[in-house]
């Protein structure tokens, strides 16, 4: 045991040590000893531009995310008087495992008047969002109308049978079909009514899931009377990538193909440095 101990002790010891000597300053100390100084300097001048590139690269994310962000507003907003449209929703459990799921869209929270999740969402702090700046807009520039883009919380059900909470940070794209809200036999009432109804209904005993800057993710169990609605939610894989409504803004799609170029620019230049 005490041998055991010794050893796991000593593989500790050089995992510290490897790692402190592929540090940036560790690199650099051993650069400049070992190279001439025309030869550091070009090393150092190349770095220095990769560092540059990826402070873009950070920041073309950002405009990525906010140009995401400002589409999914509109497209969600002129569901609410329309069909009920398919969403899905991307996020990282604990143990770091991409999870994927398929919902139907309800409505924005601050739209069910008088609802007890509307309320619940007003007092509890637990669901405050942060406003006038988000880990989005850090560095951008005042003038910058982007700057004003703030994250707003939605509802849908899932296929699990779960009610999903969650902001724009966490929807993966909305799609255009989806359930059409129109009352299946004459006097009943329309499918958005009554799934607000079955909503009102829950106990709002909400789970966070996933946590950010931009609001958390949250889930809560379904009912028996919900149950049925979400069998009848498509697998993603039936849900073709021309469905995509985000693949409608033009702006969207340039910020997505600057990003993607400046991301495999980065990596070539990763590829022919030295180091």
């Amino acid at each position: 045991m005490l041998a055991a101990k010794g050893e796991l002790a000593k593989i500790q010891k050089e995992i510290e040590t490897l790692t402190y000597e592929i540090r940036d300053d560790a690199i650099d100390r051993k650069s400049r000893k070992l190279l001439s100084e025309m030869a550091y300097k070009e090393i150092a001048d190349l770095q220095e531009e990769l560092r540059a590139e990826k402070r873009l690269r950070t920041e073309l994310r950002r405009r990525m995310e906010l140009k995401r962000f400002s589409s999914l507003k509109p497209l969600l907003e002129d569901s609410e008087n329309g069909h009920l449209p398919f969403i899905c929703l991307q996020y990282k459990d604990s143990e770091g495992v991409e999870n994927f799921v398929p919902d139907v869209y309800l409505a924005k929270v601050e739209s069910l008047v008088g609802s007890k999740l509307k309320n619940m969402v007003l007092i509890d702090d637990s669901f405050a969002l942060r406003k006038g700046g988000t880990e989005l807009d850090a560095g951008e520039c005042e003038s910058d109308p982007l700057q004003d883009v703030e994250p707003t919380y939605y509802v849908a059900l899932g296929s699990d049978n779960s009610w999903y909470q969650f902001t724009e940070k966490w929807i993966k794209t909305v799609y255009r079909s989806g359930f059409p809200d129109v009352a299946l036999t004459q006097g009943e009432a329309l499918p958005r009514e009554i799934m607000r109804s079955l909503l009102e209904k829950e106990e709002m005993q909400w789970e966070k899931l996933a946590d950010s800057e931009l609001g958390g993710l949250w889930c809560m169990e379904g009912s028996l009377e919900t149950w049925s609605w979400s069998l009848n939610l498509p697998v993603l894989s039936s849900l073709s990538e021309s469905d995509e409504m985000l693949h409608v803004s033009q702006e969207y799609i340039e910020s997505v193909e600057h990003y993607k170029e400046k991301e495999q620019s980065i990596t070539f230049k990763e590829k022919d440095s030295p180091y």
